[in-house]
């Protein structure tokens, strides 16, 4: 693979799981886009957003061990569809952190980024791609949300 193929691949996986994210933040955030996560703040005084991420990134990352090594047994989601939820938490935990830390720069591109995700989403032509191949390696193509 080059690196072309790398960062087009890489570009391709990353829009795809913003899709599913901004799917799958409808029907558990409402209008507050932490809001599911929040309820580990309430159910378990103490303990963090970040935490219960963290918790639930362990589920996926065992279902992937799982599903390099056997069938699905959910046919419903794929191997695909796992990752790109692991890289969807990465984000939330990024973003619950900058919540929390209160940092003025990561908050102004946290807007920004929101932003332009919004525009992104209404029309994906917009979103920035690497000229060239699909960069997809054989036999594998994107999930669609």
């Amino acid at each position: 693979m080059t690196r072309l193929q790398l960062l087009t691949l890489h570009a391709d996986i990353c829009e795809s799981a913003r899709s599913l994210m901004s799917l799958k933040n409808q029907d558990y955030g409402g209008n507050d886009v932490m809001g599911n996560l929040r309820l580990i703040e309430q159910l378990f005084p103490g303990d963090s957003i970040e935490k219960g991420i963290i918790i639930r990134m362990g589920d996926k990352l065992s279902r992937l061990a799982v599903l390099t090594t056997q069938p699905a047994a959910v046919t419903s989601e794929k191997l695909e569809d796992t990752a790109a939820d692991i890289i969807n938490y990465c984000i939330l935990f990024l973003a619950a952190r900058s919540l929390r830390t209160k940092d003025p720069r990561t908050e102004k591109q946290v807007r920004i980024d929101t932003e332009l995700a919004k525009l992104y989403i209404q029309d994906p032509t917009l979103a920035p791609k690497p000229e060239g191949e699909t960069g997809y390696p054989p036999g594998w193509t994107p999930s669609k949300p």
